[in-house]
């Protein structure tokens, strides 16, 4: 499988120290995020920063219990390229990942999982409509794993609807949908608890 599926972005605040860990298995992209991170953070604090090309279905068991925060940012259909492109091919090879997406998803959450530490906290983060890459990924977790809880979103949603429409009646995290005229959407974010 390409490794742009195999994606998973960690933080961890071990003790004192803080450092994040930023995991970009595709070569190009993680380039480009240290090349960012190279921009955007000062000299000074480039020391607490690591980053790594790993799959991230691993990291759970390669450093179980290890993180304090994870953001999983997981490859999805990601439907702005494809709602908003004019590249047919592109909008094409999109769609028919769809049905490979949420087991890869369910992976890399569970590894997510496996990585923090109890009482950690994880975001998990799309940019697709897809009910079954969003939702239906996090009640999988969340049926499967007794030591998991969802965090209500709900008073975030309430401080953002001057900026954001939200979707209605979406479970488990909330759903920002697209705007042709603007930069963001769609987008789901889910936060989990580990007990």
């Amino acid at each position: 499988m390409d490794n742009k599926y195999k994606k998973i972005t960690t933080a961890m605040l071990p003790g004192s120290m803080r450092h994040l860990h930023c995991n970009e298995p595709d070569f190009h992209r993680s380039r480009w995020l240290q090349e960012t991170l190279e921009s955007f953070v000062p000299l000074p604090h480039r020391n607490v920063i690591s980053t790594t090309e790993l799959d991230g279905r691993l990291i759970g068991r390669t450093n179980a219990n290890t993180y304090h925060k994870v953001l999983v940012d997981a490859p999805c259909s990601n439907d702005r390229s494809w709602l908003f492109s004019s590249d047919v091919q592109q909008a094409a090879e999109r769609i028919s990942q769809r049905r490979t997406l949420p087991a890869i998803q369910t992976e890399l959450l569970r590894s997510a999982i496996a990585a923090l530490r109890p009482g950690g906290s994880l975001v998990y983060s799309t940019c697709t409509l897809s009910q079954a890459e969003n939702s239906a990924v996090v009640s999988n977790i969340l049926n499967s794993c007794p030591d998991v809880l969802p965090v209500d979103l709900s008073d975030m949603a309430n401080t953002l609807s001057h900026e954001f429409t939200f979707a209605a009646n979406v479970t488990h995290g909330l759903l920002v949908l697209p705007h042709k005229g603007k930069a963001w959407g769609p987008m789901f974010v889910s936060k989990l608890i580990k007990l």
